[in-house]
């Protein structure tokens, strides 16, 4: 599974375990979304640069939610700079 279109599931309230070669989520407008299983990590070790995943407008998340969504964010963001500094450097 590369690609799992989740938009505007109104009722969907929270996410399982993600497959590692997810490149893709998009959970926009999910408004009963409230739990996002903590495997985002696993993404990003597995060295999944390029995946894309959207919440926004999911304003139910709790904050376990929130804080996965934010670790997953930063860890990615330092393998691009790494990436970058490689390649440049």
């Amino acid at each position: 599974l590369k690609w799992l279109d989740l938009k505007n599931c109104k009722k969907l309230k929270s996410l399982p375990e993600l497959p590692p070669n997810l490149e893709c989520l998009d959970a926009h407008g999910c408004d009963s979304l409230e739990k996002v299983s903590s495997p985002l990590a696993c993404l990003v070790v597995t060295g999944q640069i390029h995946s894309t995943f959207i919440f926004t407008n999911c304003n139910k998340l709790d904050q376990a939610a929130k804080s996965n969504i934010i670790s997953y964010t930063r860890k990615k963001g330092q393998l691009i700079s790494d990436a970058h500094s490689r390649y440049n450097g």
